[in-house]
């Protein structure tokens, strides 16, 4: 008879609201629920927002529900972004909350409609849809929007010119994974370097030879200065150009550029703590070496060994 009473009032605790709030004030405790409170919505909903790593206890029924993947998708979105900038979500380090999304009910990833859904939302989830959809034009250009989806595109569409274009005019840092003639098309190249001179980086061959376009490159970015291709770097003319409107290029300059003497007499007069920036030959030449100490006492621990020991610069630098 006691145990009877208990089944009766273990029965009416799954049943009433009280015996609900008694399971969401344990959800730590979710993976060993009964099955009737693992297949109650509300409490799966709560249990995921408590750990989304539940979703693999909930019922098999909520598994296959497709309103109910989305909201596991939201949570997850939370779990990657707690930690980071919640608005660059695609683009961050989100390893530990992605492995969740293989808790998906399978058929739901090749399901086309859920496909089209939850990749505008949520571009990750493209890798983990079936192959056939991934080849889908709408589908692949959703995930397209996140250009870290490039490499998961079927080889068909790698090289749909179309496709990639289009893309690219909605997210200008696909350009960077485009195939070498796309990313020699002047029109395209034109709109991502009006969005970040960074993508001067990725242009074609051509097109970087370009000398308006590597000018403007440097001028915004002297990092760029590094990715100069080697007809203009030995364009001596130009980099003298560059170097007389903007004299911090010097230092993103290659190793070639710091030996030249006739540079380095032009970055000694710009300033004379450039000194540090050339090469052992020419920290060696009388001439630099007390412009450099004439500009700072300290270059003195720059200069050659052996001009360290002349005693005329020795006692200037005292």
């Amino acid at each position: 008879q006691t145990m009877k009473t208990v089944e009766q009032e273990i029965e009416r605790l799954v049943r009433t609201a009280e015996g609900l709030e008694e399971y969401k004030k344990n959800l730590n405790r979710f993976s060993g629920f009964p099955d009737e409170i693992k297949d109650n919505e509300e409490i799966a909903k709560l249990a995921i927002k408590h750990n989304t790593y539940n979703i693999r206890d909930v019922s098999p029924r909520l598994r296959k529900d497709l309103k109910f993947n989305i909201f596991l998708l939201k949570e997850i979105k939370k779990d990657a972004t707690k930690k980071s900038n919640p608005d660059k979500w695609d683009m961050l380090d989100y390893d530990e909350a992605i492995l969740r999304l293989e808790d998906i009910h399978k058929p739901l990833l090749e399901n086309r409609n859920f496909a089209l859904l939850v990749v505008k939302k949520f571009s990750p989830v493209f890798k983990y849809i079936s192959e056939k959809l991934r080849g889908d034009k709408e589908i692949a250009r959703l995930a397209l929007e996140n250009a870290g989806n490039f490499k998961h595109l079927p080889d068909e569409l790698k090289n749909d010119s179309e496709l990639l274009k289009e893309a690219t005019y909605k997210n200008e840092w696909l350009y960077r994974h485009l195939p070498p003639e796309l990313r020699d098309d002047e029109k395209l190249a034109e709109f991502v370097f009006r969005k970040s001179a960074l993508n001067y980086k990725y242009f074609s061959e051509r097109l970087k030879n370009n000398k308006e376009y590597a000018k403007k490159a440097v001028m915004q970015l002297s990092l760029l200065a590094r990715s100069l291709p080697d007809n203009l770097k030995a364009d001596r003319d130009f980099i003298m150009d560059l170097l007389n409107e903007k004299p911090a290029l010097f230092g993103y300059l290659g190793p070639e550029f710091k030996d030249d003497y006739e540079i380095a007499f032009f970055m000694m007069i710009e300033d004379g703590n450039n000194i540090r920036q050339l090469s052992p030959r020419l920290r060696d030449l009388d001439d630099l070496a007390e412009m450099a100490i004439d500009t700072n006492l300290k270059n003195y621990q720059y200069l050659s060994p052996r001009l360290q020991n002349n005693e005329k610069l020795a006692r200037k630098a005292i």
